[in-house]
């Protein structure tokens, strides 16, 4: 995410892939044009994502020289799908989630804990890619330590703000945005 996906995320506007799909759940029936307040580029590759993946049908019974109309035959709720280029669901961001949800299930757990818990057959969660997600939803507040850590042992952590079914996101900038609330939740800039 990009400083200014950073910003537009702050406003607590949906952007982007978010923005675009809830256009098309409103209209049901659009053109490119109706979508071209986003980046040109940006709009078509999600649309043909979208053809791809069986979400979209393309009425091109106009002609040679008349707008595409699209139709939303596949609608799947409020969140935008994530696909490939080949409209196949995309796995990123899917670790995540999955340490999200397996924080939620209850109880205490550690950072290797974690990793075990939000794998599966399709998504396999690092140790790596758990601990840094703990330190990080850690410094935003998300998580409490039960447990500090010893020589011989692991620190124990606990859920200790739930704001909603979707997973905070960490960026490259060391920002936790919390789409839930639409806003920044730390930065390691401001709070370090």
């Amino acid at each position: 995410m990009n400083k200014g996906a950073v910003e537009l995320a702050a406003s607590g506007k949906p952007y982007g892939r978010q923005a675009m799909w809830e256009v098309m759940r409103t209209m049901r029936r659009f053109t490119y044009a109706d979508l071209f307040r986003w980046d040109r580029d940006t709009v078509r590759d999600y649309v043909q994502r979208l053809l791809a993946g069986g979400f979209l049908k393309a009425d091109r019974s106009g002609g040679r020289f008349t707008r595409i109309v699209f139709e939303l035959v596949r609608d799947v709720g409020m969140e935008a799908p994530k696909l490939q280029r080949d409209g196949s669901p995309s796995l990123m961001g899917r670790c995540r989630e999955n340490l999200w949800r397996a924080m939620k299930m209850g109880g205490t757990f550690t950072y290797v804990d974690l990793a075990v818990t939000a794998s599966t057959e399709d998504v396999r969660v690092s140790e790596e890619d758990a601990r840094c997600y703990v330190k990080h939803l850690l410094h935003a507040g998300y998580l409490a330590v039960q447990k500090p850590a010893t020589p011989t042992s692991k620190a124990v952590y606990r859920l200790a703000k739930n704001t909603g079914p979707l997973s905070p996101m960490v960026t490259r900038a060391k920002v936790v945005f919390d789409p839930n609330l639409g806003r920044i939740a730390w930065h390691e800039e401001i709070d370090a």
